[in-house]
């Protein structure tokens, strides 16, 4: 799991789908359609820090899966 940040509050959220334009996470805690959201894990020896916006959220049983849309110029790498 990796943690990411949802209105001042950290949650942990396991990525399921990652690319250059976004993210699909499943976590404990589902954050709203639109929320901003900042990202900071740890990729073997390189940290990447990004921001972002929650464009969708699909509730299930323990939490759910959503969406991220990451912000062009919001992107860095840390090695």
């Amino acid at each position: 799991p990796r943690r990411f940040l949802f209105a001042g509050r950290y949650v942990e959220a396991k990525a399921l789908d990652v690319s250059l334009a976004g993210m699909r996470l499943r976590t404990a805690y589902l954050p709203e359609v639109g929320q901003p959201v900042s990202c900071r894990f740890e990729l073997g020896a390189t940290t990447i820090v990004c921001e972002g916006d929650v464009i969708w959220s699909r509730e299930a049983a323990k939490g759910g899966e959503f969406g991220i849309a990451l912000l062009a110029g919001q992107f860095s790498l840390d090695t």
